[in-house]
């Protein structure tokens, strides 16, 4: 089975399955309407991006206060808990969130609008076309960034929410799970995330760039992308503790768990293997379960 293959079936039933598990352990509400983290999830998914589109359509693309700190909670909910981000979140007022999310999201649209033929948009003659998106979304993430409390991960998470207004260019959530198994186990092992806007557009990106230029799916983009990356990470990681009690729905062999098995320069690749195979083999213990945030 090809990489990109095993990454799409892990987003189509690893990650509800994680999803399902993670909001069972914890009995937390969100939002005014006492949302589970299931509801949380399915409304940072499907909702909450059903809503941009509909404004995308009346030409005022935006997200309100409430939204953003919603969008925060389902962050700190399944990532790692910072307690100072939800004051400096509610910090900004209710215009600003507007003001700067609405010119984040045109940056981004507007260079959308302009593509004739989005079907092809990720053929490999159009290099150049790819360049300019990596400035635009660096250029839109980077507009978010004004607002207090985000950073280059929440801003492209804010980004990633145009999947329903453009579900073929629609750039990923900058993941610490998805990073770690695309990136740095591929590529860099022994190395940490520094959440910058290098990482996210200068290897993240154009990896996910180099994987939907050799693929035909029209069914894959980068958001499959991040949430299959996110889900095998996950699962790798928690398999013995909290996700010790559900099983992929799939056969999937264990160096496919532990990073992308991905060809982008052979020389690279080798190194890569090269640095795992010096490392003795890691012996999985069994550890307490994860404590999801409160």
């Amino acid at each position: 089975m090809q990489p990109a293959e095993n990454v799409k079936l892990a987003a189509k039933s690893l990650y509800p399955l994680i999803k399902e598990e993670l909001s069972k352990q914890n009995d937390k509400v969100y939002g005014k309407t006492n949302m589970t983290m299931l509801d949380l999830d399915n409304w940072r998914n499907n909702e909450l991006p059903e809503s941009l589109k509909t404004r995308h359509e009346k030409k005022d693309c935006k997200l309100m206060k409430d939204e953003l700190v919603l969008l925060l909670d389902w962050k700190l909910a399944f990532g790692v808990y910072r307690p100072s981000l939800p004051k400096l979140i509610k910090s900004n007022t209710e215009e600003s969130i507007e003001r700067v999310t609405r010119e984040g999201f045109g940056i981004f649209l507007d260079f959308t609008k302009s593509i004739d033929e989005k079907d092809n948009f990720w053929e490999t003659k159009k290099q150049d076309l790819h360049g300019q998106y990596k400035d635009i979304v660096k250029k839109s993430i980077k507009k978010f960034c004004e607002l207090k409390g985000v950073g280059p991960a929440t801003a492209s998470l804010i980004l990633s929410l145009t999947s329903k207004v453009e579900p073929i260019m629609v750039p990923p959530f900058f993941s610490d799970e998805s990073f770690i198994y695309f990136i740095l186990e591929a590529q860099r092992p022994d190395t940490k995330i520094k959440y910058n806007f290098k990482e996210y557009c200068d290897e993240y990106i154009p990896l996910f760039v180099s994987v939907l230029c050799e693929t035909s799916d029209h069914d894959l983009n980068m958001n499959v992308l991040e949430k299959g990356g996110w889900a095998l990470k996950m699962y790798d990681i928690h398999r013995l503790d909290t996700l010790c009690d559900i099983k992929p729905k799939f056969d999937i062999e264990e160096k496919d768990l532990k990073f992308f098995q991905w060809n982008i320069n052979t020389q690279e690749q080798t190194k890569t293997e090269n640095d795992h195979q010096e490392k003795p083999p890691e012996k999985l213990q069994p550890r307490k379960k994860r404590k999801t945030a409160k």
